[in-house]
């Protein structure tokens, strides 16, 4: 009986240690922010935190934003060169058009992720 419950505690410790090391690595994955970024106020800088956008598309981005005097949907981002299906996918994970969202906030600024290969 007691050897059994050895070897169900050592397979619960090592079940619960990695369990904690994919919190961990979740908790401080390169790419994740915080928080979502305002598409419609963010500058070009913030936009680039987004996984796929690089300089050209967030010009792309503002430029649009201020053609149509903002987003009402992160979908109206479609109408961007060069962003499709799948990079809106990515976006809507970073991003919002709800008021209640901020921008890139200043510990962002100076906790940046790892380079996400954003070339534009």
């Amino acid at each position: 009986m007691e050897k059994v419950l050895a070897i169900n505690s050592a397979r619960y410790t090592s079940f619960l240690g990695c369990v904690l090391a994919v919190l961990i690595m979740t908790a401080f994955s390169s790419n994740a922010l915080a928080e979502k970024i305002n598409l419609n106020s963010a500058d070009a800088e913030a936009l680039e935190y987004i996984p796929g956008i690089g300089p050209a598309k967030s010009k792309e981005i503002i430029a649009l934003r201020s053609e149509s005097n903002g987003f009402k949907s992160v979908e109206d981002l479609l109408a961007v060169p060069g962003i499709g299906q799948k990079t809106l996918q990515v976006i809507m994970q970073h991003g919002s058009v709800d008021d209640g969202v901020s921008t890139l906030t200043e510990e962002m600024r100076q906790n940046p992720p790892a380079a996400t290969g954003n070339s534009g």
